[in-house]
């Protein structure tokens, strides 16, 4: 993705929340969250992959081409999973009602660049939306076994990246 469309994403996403919640620090907000959100996915990447694979050696059914279709596809997931935990915890902690699903629409557009119209996306979102705490994480888990198959022997303790919501 190019450096110009995440910039201006951002921009507009820092507008978006600045009307939804009447604030003026949108860009702050946007900048912190984003950059937190990427050390995140990429850390759980690092150590889903790149760690077991140092640990355990290399998959040599897997191919380099899918290997990047692989980390595309994980990362994708990774994302889906941030912005669910990202919504649920941002209502339980009160920042707005659970129900607002301009919010929620509003954090698939930051975080994927496109909303509501990406029903596989969606889905997704509803998969890990409809779930409480340990069995969203569960079924996370599960996705990125099928996604990523070296994940199986990642440390459970990786998944705690993630803060638990309040419940």
């Amino acid at each position: 993705m190019e450096l110009m469309e995440v910039r201006q994403r951002h921009d507009r996403a820092a507008r978006e929340l600045n009307e939804i919640l009447d604030r003026d620090d949108g860009n702050l907000i946007v900048e912190r969250l984003c950059h937190g959100m990427n050390v995140l996915r990429d850390a759980l990447y690092t150590r889903i992959h790149e760690d077991v694979e140092r640990m355990f050696g290399l998959d040599s059914a897997i191919a380099p081409v899918s290997e990047e279709r692989t980390e595309k596809i994980t990362k994708l997931e990774i994302e889906i999973y941030q912005v669910v935990i990202s919504f649920v915890a941002a209502c339980d902690y009160g920042y707005f009602p659970r129900g607002n699903s301009d919010m929620l629409e509003w954090l698939i557009r930051l975080r994927l660049g496109h909303g509501s119209e990406n029903r596989s996306v969606m889905q997704r979102v509803e998969y890990y939306l409809n779930k409480d705490y340990s069995d969203r994480r569960l079924a996370f888990s599960n996705v990125l076994v099928h996604t990523l198959h070296e994940s199986r022997r990642a440390p459970l303790i990786i998944f705690r990246l993630f803060p638990r919501s309040i419940q």
